[in-house]
């Protein structure tokens, strides 16, 4: 294990090499974008009864297709929209204890999730990306990594069965898809690093909310939390669960929180500013 000490120079070699990747593929792609896969429209059954206070009732829920990251977006990836002025760097990597990263090799830290970005740097990588792309719902988070089951995690209900193989529960954050990937093909669902997703939280939301395509788009990023799903690296299993629900400051980035990218096929990407969210 080598430590890699990132400097100014460090950056400004890998964003520029970063940039230059997402300049030769501009537009929307007619077909599932590079790094992304197809999820197939379906219902499921979200939420658990008897889970967390916030997860039940348990209810059937309609989906259109869409395609979702494979991975969590990477520094490599949000370092590219930084070069371009359109993402903010993230507070908390000037500071000590993210001048020295772990890794196996001189440019592994770039294949780490970004983490330390906000609910709004999140968005802001989107509108990037391009004006369909966003954050996915909290339904499609958690239809995505169910990938058609209905156990407590994609692999069974003993978190022992699996957490070897499919999640990163271990000591560090781990460059993306360093695990194996759940039955539909899509990394670190469970693990690694917190996931943001478009909704706004509200522990009964469930009691609610719509049947087919649910989004709650009811409290504005600067009156409330967003929802995060899938645990991080040093979480407990209860929390690792496909149906645990959790929550973070629209506004403040996490050590531990990062985030992947949606986008819808059929109908009109469901962002903030189109549907009176901010």
């Amino acid at each position: 294990m080598i430590h890699i000490r990132i400097t100014s120079a460090t950056l400004l070699a890998a964003v520029s090499a970063a940039v230059l990747i997402h300049a030769q593929s501009p537009g929307l792609p007619a077909k599932a974008p590079e790094g992304m896969i197809l999820i197939p429209g379906g219902s499921f059954q979200m939420g658990k009864d008897g889970g967390g206070t916030d997860e039940d009732p348990a209810h059937t829920v309609f989906l259109d297709p869409f395609y979702l990251s494979r991975t969590e977006i990477t520094i490599w990836e949000y370092l590219a929209c930084v070069h371009d002025g359109k993402c903010r760097m993230p507070d908390f990597w000037n500071k000590p204890y993210f001048e020295e990263m772990p890794s196996d090799e001189p440019t592994g830290w770039l294949r780490l999730p970004v983490t330390g970005v906000s609910w709004k740097d999140a968005l802001d990588y989107c509108r990037w990306l391009g004006p369909d792309y966003r954050l996915p719902t909290e339904a499609e988070w958690e239809y995505a990594c169910r990938a058609g089951t209905r156990t407590s995690y994609f692999w069974g209900n003993n978190f022992r069965d699996g957490a070897a193989r499919f999640a990163n529960v271990g000591r560090k954050l781990e460059p993306a898809g360093s695990h194996e990937p759940n039955p539909w093909g899509l990394y670190d669902m469970i693990g690694n690093a917190w996931e943001w997703c478009l909704d706004a939280y509200s522990k009964t939301y469930y009691r609610k909310s719509p049947q087919r395509n649910p989004c709650n788009a009811a409290v504005s990023p600067e009156r409330g939390p967003r929802v995060v799903r899938g645990g991080s690296w040093n979480e407990y299993r209860w929390n690792l669960r496909s149906a645990n629900r959790y929550s973070g400051d629209a506004n403040r980035g996490y050590k531990g929180l990062g985030f992947r990218v949606a986008l819808p096929i059929r109908c009109k990407a469901l962002m903030p500013d189109q549907a009176g969210m901010q």
